[in-house]
Order: C-alpha cells, then sequence, then structure tokens
C-alpha cells in the first residue's frame, strides 16, 4: 500500500495530537481560576468519558451531576471513588474558569475537588493507600475504574 506525503503528514497530526495543518494549537498561559466552591451528597455513579473524564452523583432529590475529573482533582481520587460505586458521598467541587483546548477557548466547567463517603475522607484514604498506588496496583485500580463506565448519552446518569 502506498502512502501520499500528505497522508503521512495528516496521520503523524492525528497521532502526535496537532492540528492537521501541523500548527501548534494556542494555548492559553493563565492557570484555571476557581471561582466558587460548592458541596453535594449523593451516590457515587460511575465514570463518563468525552473529550474528558467525568464522575456522576445523584442526589436524593434532583438530576445527576457530572463534574470534570482532570489535572486539578487530587491525585488518584478516581480510584478512591472507584471502591466506592453506589455509595453515599459528600463531593466538593469547584467552579472554574479554565483554558479547554478542544474549544480553544476559556469555559466555566465544574471541577471534582474532594470526596468522602461515610467516616473516609479522600484526603485519609489517600495518606494511607492512594500515595502507595503504583506498578501492578495502579493497573489493578486502573481497571476497576474503566468498568465503572456508564452509557452516558446525554449524561442522563442511568447506568
Amino acid at each position: 500500500m502506498k502512502i501520499t506525503l500528505g497522508a503521512a503528514a495528516l496521520m503523524l497530526a492525528l497521532a502526535s495530537g496537532l492540528p492537521a495543518d501541523g500548527q501548534q494549537p494556542s494555548r492559553d498561559p493563565s492557570p484555571p481560576k476557581v471561582i466558587s466552591s460548592h458541596e453535594i451528597e449523593g451516590r457515587f455513579l460511575g465514570y463518563c468519558e468525552g473529550d474528558y473524564l467525568h464522575v456522576g452523583f445523584r442526589p436524593k432529590e434532583g438530576q445527576a451531576k457530572w463534574l470534570f475529573l482532570w489535572d486539578q482533582s487530587p491525585r488518584h481520587i478516581a480510584y478512591f471513588l472507584a471502591t466506592r460505586r453506589g455509595e453515599w458521598m459528600r463531593v466538593r467541587y469547584e467552579v472554574t474558569d479554565a483554558y479547554i483546548w478542544e474549544a480553544r477557548s476559556r469555559q466555566v466547567i465544574e471541577v471534582l475537588a474532594d470526596a468522602a463517603t461515610g467516616e473516609t475522607s479522600y484526603r485519609e484514604w489517600y495518606a494511607r493507600e492512594g500515595s502507595s498506588i503504583f506498578g501492578d496496583t495502579a493497573e489493578k485500580f486502573e481497571k476497576l475504574v474503566r468498568s465503572q463506565f456508564v452509557d452516558c448519552s446525554g449524561k442522563s446518569g442511568q447506568p
């Protein structure tokens, strides 16, 4: 199979994440800015993946709340949540003004910042278990997280 120079350049751009014209995407150099912080209580539903990973929670009353899980989120919080699917949680999230590369602009998004269930907070769990996640353990948790992806077309929160 012959590949033309143009096709090779396009494949390279797609593989590298660069636009097809080869230009580096413009990035906003300013860091994300937290506008406000909120807390909710709800049952952990699972994960949804689009351009970013999202986590869902359903309060006793009302619709599911889907939050961004990204660079700002605490390290390994996805693993903490994965071991507690279906449990009631207290969740803190931050309304954040952040640069979204795919939109090539700043957007206001809601980002998961902290979680706790019963007597166990994410921070306590991380101090006890989360800081030692690497290698085989990380692989095990990654599989657990992947097993909890839900069909979130429309982000209805119905697994």
